[in-house]
């Protein structure tokens, strides 16, 4: 790929079901995954991007706001908010920027007795102190830990994939 920005989220996509069927999107993304199963790391979102490479529209950021890449001061009404990340509003740990709202909409629904699996002393301590952190200390912590978690990631996709082959010669 040329640019990164030719690579879409495919988290929240309109698709328009006529034009998908005819050009076999579905049977093309499968025959790709089918070939390159040892490269791709996001499975449906890789191959959808292989197929549909320049041929896609991006939509509003407010359709996909991914939560750790925009803050509710530089957008305050997401239409959708997309939980991409390992920071989940479901869990009391999270400092998801729009985890209030989230909690409000829980509560008007069926689940509205939801509670946090993972609210003890240990999450509420880690959680006091993240709040009491400087920002700028979170983001450059952040920056830090996520090149790690992407590069661990990374790692044991490659091990996995490596006892796999051995399995299957």
């Amino acid at each position: 790929m040329e640019k990164p920005e030719q690579y879409f989220n495919a988290g929240i996509i309109l698709v328009d079901l006529n034009a998908w069927r005819s050009h076999q999107v579905s049977e093309s993304v499968k025959n790709f995954l089918k070939s390159n199963w040892k490269k791709v790391l996001f499975w449906d979102q890789d191959g959808l991007n292989a197929v549909l490479y320049k041929n896609w529209l991006p939509l509003d950021i407010s359709w996909n706001t991914i939560t750790c890449t925009v803050h509710p001061k530089r957008m305050p009404d997401p239409h959708i908010i997309h939980y991409a990340t390992g920071f989940k509003p479901w869990f009391y740990k999270s400092l998801d920027p729009y985890q209030a709202q989230y909690l409000k909409y829980l509560r008007l629904s069926p689940w509205r007795d939801y509670q946090f699996p993972d609210k003890n002393l240990w999450v509420w301590t880690y959680r006091m102190i993240l709040l009491h952190t400087p920002e700028k200390i979170l983001l450059i912590v952040f920056k830090f830990t996520w090149r790690w978690r992407c590069f661990i990631s990374v790692c044991a996709r490659k091990i996995a994939l490596i006892k796999i082959s051995r399995k299957h010669p």
